[in-house]
């Protein structure tokens, strides 16, 4: 284990928590000398003021982005913000807006340095654009909000009261009595497999939102566009409003605002005020209270209820989750649906100038770094604009594919034809549409190619190398077909290509363009990545020193920036592979980097065995010396002699460099993963999971193959790598893969294409288990490169080591550091902010603090389900550890109902038969043991070995966790031969594991002595009883154990007292490697240690 002083500064970004004293001081003072700005605003919401505080890089756009996300004036879209009387800029810095007398005041004042700024929202006229977004914007807010079951969750949760105590609800405090006294105990382990059954589970919870409606419907009139008589008086749009009590009005939307017109449904336009309601209001919502006291009172009502909400129902997320199940809804008339399809198509917005991507994004990439507050702003561009890019590129892909966008080159086949729309160039992924094996095999390496290419912009972009760039680009899966979507070089489509290269391979090969300046710029990018210099002789018998793949080129833009295109081959070759697929086999950088770590430790171990010193700058330069030639060649006698061609007077070394790293990966990285899953420090769920792992390792998913022959003892890991492997042949084994499936294995195949099925079960061993109307729609898989964090990053990982090695103070500072940054760069809904709740729910588990605890820990569950969807594998271990905080505050019914859940999504995603699922039932029967529901617990405890023993084997740690989980469920009972007889396997297998002096086995025996002996006794005091009056103890034990054991486990809790409580550790058995994934994603307490 890592002691606290292994963590050193290079754990956190700046030595932020670590490091030097010199540099911790320099960072307190720069944070201390950092201002705050208060500041007020005067909004159009009648007196009301808004006072949010700022940073001095924020902007005025943060300022409207909060009066957005504030219920109380988030209805007000069009505006703008005086400051001392004048107009101020959305762009302008809220710095700048302080005199230099406030600064310097708030600087010599003492605590918080604080300059009150005062901003005023004032009446902005109206134009088309504008009025469109403000009748959205009050659709938006009247749509009942997606409640999902973490929503839900935030409801339960206990409250404090003035002394910072839990105050549980009456209906909770009365169901932990009736759980507490023995009664309403659960029908134990779920036991159906049935999809139709495991959607229909019952959570016991209503997730329906009930608000009071506020209006019927609100659409574009059909009197528009409005006619030219009326423009000139300032008339935008008309549209016809149905209030809550169903009478119809037209309301006109003019330049000053809304009123409501003279028209009668149906009829001919009469543009002037109502008689009755002659009033103009500036916002929709002023001018429905003024003429409807139902909607004021509702909207009223609606405010106040959202205001008692989860915050995270009204924020919104950078990416949108399809679940691949759902059921069947009725398609209802909504005029509003039907104006927003018409107004925005595709993603682009009818009438709005299409987003220069390119310039956003190499902007970004640009913007200065050397102060946090300017690396938070290009943080924050960054992701928005990546995250904006891929949400336009996948809409502007189903555009193509559904022949929405005309061709750029129509005359040529659909395979090989063009797009650009929204400023975003096109191209199909696939090469042929011949069914012949081998226009399979070619169109598998154009599939494998793409991924390359973004795997070689993902490691260019990380480099963050200034002057040269990178495209933006995103995969996109839908229907059947690849397409490729890329940002447009500046002027590359007005001139000729080849004129606008610097450095690469052009006329396939038969010229190659080199330059010093390019050649030196791309050389430090190499040695970054182990990429070796060579020589190459290309068509024209030129000789050439490269660093980078032949193909890669570098263009230069008509806006004097360079990019590296085709970088598909930039990571070295798989030697392993010799089949077809040799040509599009190559390494993942993480392999590379593992061995090249590898190599220098066996360096340093080498010299210390000959007691030779090995100094950290000797270690460097070894690093540096490995390398790869990413332009070897297997065959070079097979190349055109046109065609580039390797230079071969180091072939042989090029080799065996490449033979060597190949052979690591299966001689050291592949056992050691399958000792990671053995062990169960890797227990991945389902596929994503299982891919994540793989490639953290460097391993590529050719080897799913190679992976099923070693895990040959463990189960479960050999079910999910057939499960993707179904997935990913499915176009060709579907029907005979499925024939042995469940829903897990659908869920696997659904997710993987894209379709959406309805929720029914389904019948794998009919001729067509599918029916058409099975299919509810098909939705895009999209691949990107998203940008992320790297300080939030390193401080949240930061966290989690702290929190490992039990230093809570510094794991506390990380986290909270890291979620301030993650807040300031990604927003409010992000999968790295939900890893950072659950962190904090954890260890404010550990420090007692049980109520933020749960707060923190319902906030991941919802995040999770809002980005990753209701049935992924965190939310189903973020509902573990909500039952196991929820039973430390005395939350029974809740406990039981949300370690439910939790076994229910880990069923639906990976069967009845996982290890995750047995860590479930140990929980469970450790909260029914310790409310003496004895007979329950030991029904899941039964459950959880069967599994156990299936899936890991009867000599592995985890079924020697269940034995003695058993054994102290049967000592409760007062059972002790049945007890000896569990303790006494899992002494067995502790023993063999670590022999016997060691303490967790020394543990075991004297409990199988104590138990023992305890046997021996209940055996004479039964057989004495037996012979003064057999008859009347019969009787007796019939009642105690048909009462549930209640008295029985009295008695055995006063006697033994050998059964914890439910988060607490056994002593007597293993530590599972299991553990170092689950402390750093919650408090799942599986094992017994």
């Amino acid at each position: 284990m890592e002691s606290a002083e292994g963590c050193n500064g290079k754990d956190l970004p700046n030595g932020q928590l670590n490091g030097t004293a010199e540099e911790s001081e320099q960072d307190a003072n720069s944070m201390a000398n950092e201002l705050l700005y208060k500041v007020k605003i005067k909004t159009l919401a009648g007196n009301l003021t808004q006072e949010p505080t700022l940073n001095a890089g924020d902007t005025l756009l943060d300022v409207r982005h909060f009066l957005s996300e504030t219920l109380e004036t988030c209805y007000f879209t069009h505006y703008l913000l005086k400051h001392d009387g004048a107009d101020v800029n959305d762009f302008v810095e809220i710095n700048t807006l302080a005199t230099p007398e406030q600064e310097e005041t708030a600087r010599q004042s003492k605590g918080t340095k604080e300059i009150e700024i005062s901003l005023q929202m004032v009446e902005a006229c109206y134009e088309e654009r504008s009025v469109r977004a403000h009748v959205k914007k009050l659709r938006e807010i009247l749509a009942p909000p997606k409640v999902t079951p973490g929503n839900a969750v935030y409801q339960l949760l206990p409250t404090l009261n003035s002394e910072g105590q839990l105050v549980l609800s009456a209906l909770d405090q009365e169901a932990g009595d009736r759980l507490a006294n023995g009664e309403n105990e659960d029908r134990g382990p779920l036991e159906t497999s049935s999809l139709r059954e495991l959607l229909a589970y019952d959570f016991g919870m209503d997730l329906s939102l009930k608000e009071s409606r506020c209006l019927k419907s609100i659409s574009l009139s059909a009197l528009n566009p409005v006619p030219g008589y009326r423009k000139v008086q300032g008339d935008i749009a008309y549209y016809d409003v149905v209030l809550a009590d169903d009478r119809r009005v037209c309301v006109t939307a003019s330049v000053r605002g809304f009123f409501v017109n003279r028209t009668i449904y149906g009829e001919a336009l009469n543009p002037l005020h109502h008689e009755t309601y002659s009033q103009t209001s500036y916002t929709l919502v002023g001018l429905l209270c003024l003429i409807s006291s139902a909607f004021k009172r509702n909207w009223t009502k609606l405010i106040s209820s959202r205001q008692a909400r989860d915050p995270f129902e009204s924020w919104s997320s950078q990416s949108t989750f399809i679940s691949w199940v759902s059921t069947k809804s009725e398609c209802s008339p909504d005029p509003s649906r039907l104006e927003d399809s018409l107004v925005s198509v595709y993603g682009l917005e009818v009438g709005a100038s299409a987003r220069d991507w390119n310039e956003e994004y190499q902007g970004g990439k640009e913007l200065p770094k050397s102060m946090r507050r300017e690396y938070f702003l290009r943080d924050r561009t960054l992701f928005k604009t990546t995250s904006d890019f891929l949400e336009a590129a996948t809409r502007g892909a189903i555009a193509v594919v559904e022949n929405c966008v005309p061709s750029m080159n129509p005359m040529d086949p659909i395979s090989e034809q063009m797009f650009q729309y929204n400023n975003i160039f096109f191209s199909y992924a696939t090469m042929s549409k011949d069914k012949s094996q081998d226009a399979y095999f070619s169109e598998q390496a154009t599939y494998i190619s793409t991924n390359q290419d973004l795997i070689g912009i993902a490691q260019i972009n990380a480099l963050e190398t200034d002057g040269l760039f990178t495209l933006a680009t995103a995969l996109i899966d839908y229907r059947g077909s690849r397409v490729v979507a890329q940002v447009i070089i500046p002027g590359i489509l007005q001139g000729e290509q080849i004129n606008s290269v610097l450095h690469g391979s052009v006329e396939n090969g038969k010229k190659y363009l080199w330059t010093p300046e390019s050649h030196e710029s791309l050389l430090q990018i190499a040695k970054k990545m182990h990429m070796k210099e060579s020589m190459i002789v290309d068509g024209s018998g030129t000789e050439h020193k490269v660093c980078f793949p032949a193909e890669c080129k570098m263009i230069s833009g008509v806006d004097g920036r360079k990019y590296l295109l085709d970088l598909l081959r930039i990571m070295p070759p798989d030697m392993n592979v010799n089949d077809h697929r040799a040509d599009s086999a190559f390494l993942r950088p993480e392999l590379i980097r593992s061995y090249s770590i590898s190599k220098v430790i066996a360096s340093v171990n080498q010299a210390a065995e000959s007691e030779k010193e090995h100094s950290e700058e000797e270690a460097k330069n070894h690093l540096a010396k490995i390398a790869f030639n990413v332009n070897f060649v297997r065959n070079p006698e097979d190349l055109s002699e046109e065609s580039w061609r390797p230079v071969c007077d180091d072939r042989a070394a090029d080799e065996a460099e490449l033979v060597e790293a190949g052979k690591y990966l299966v001689d050291t990285v592949l056992p050691s993963l399958i000792n990671q899953f053995k062990f169960l420090e890797l227990s991945p769920v389902e596929g994503k999971q299982l891919k994540e792992a793989l490639h953290s390792h460097g391993v590529n998913m050719r080897y799913l193959g190679s992976l099923h022959e070693l895990a040959a003892e463990i189960p479960f890991v050999q079910i999910l790598c057939e499960r993707e492997i179904i997935a990913r042949c499915c176009k060709y084994i579907l029907r005979s893969g499925l024939l042995r499936t469940g829903p897990s294995h659908l869920a696997f195949v659904c997710q993987r294409f894209g379709i959406q099925l309805q929720a029914r079960e389904y019948d794998f061993k009919a001729p067509q288990p599918f029916a058409q109307e099975d299919i509810l729609q098909l939705f895009p898989v999209t691949k990107g490169v998203s940008h992320e964090c790297k300080e939030a990053q390193e401080l949240l990982s930061a966290g989690k080591k702290f929190q490992r090695i039990g230093n809570l103070h510094r794991a506390l500072e990380a986290l909270h550091e890291a979620l301030y940054v993650l807040h300031q760069t990604c927003g409010p809904i992000h999968t790295s902010i939900a890893s950072c709740y659950s962190t904090l729910a954890l260890v404010h588990q550990q420090i007692g603090d049980f109520a933020n605890a749960l707060s923190y820990q319902q906030k991941a569950i919802v995040i999770w389900e809002i980005v990753s969807g209701w049935d992924d594998p965190e939310v189903a271990l973020g509902y573990s550890n909500l039952a196991l905080y929820s039973y430390n505050v005395k939350q029974y019914r809740r406990a039981l109902q949300y370690m439910g859940r939790a076994e229910y999504l880990l069923q639906l995603q990976c069967g009845q038969n996982h290890p995750d699922v047995a860590g479930i039932y140990i929980n469970t029967a450790m909260i029914h043991l310790d409310l003496n529901h004895v007979k329950t617990a030991l029904r899941y405890l039964h459950k959880a070995l069967k599994i156990n023993e299936t899936m890991l084997g009867e000599q592995h740690l985890a079924t020697a966790n269940s034995f003695h989980a058993t054994a102290v469920a049967l000592v409760r009972m007062q059972a002790f031969p049945l007890a000896v007889k569990n303790e006494n396997k899992n002494y067995e297998i502790l023993k063999a594991y670590y022999g016997e002096s060691d303490p967790r086995v020394m543990e075991s025996a004297r409990l199988v002595v104590e138990y023992t002996a305890k046997a021996k006794l209940q055996a004479q005091n039964k057989a004495g009883a037996e012979d003064a009056n057999g008859n009347a103890a019969e009787k007796l034990r019939a009642v105690v154990f048909s009462q549930g054991g209640v008295q029985a486990d009295k008695d055995a809790s006063k006697d033994g007292g050998d059964a914890p409580a439910v988060g607490q550790k056994f002593k007597n058995t293993t530590r599972l490697g299991r553990n170092k994934r689950e402390n750093e994603n919650g408090a799942r307490t599986v094992e017994v240690s």
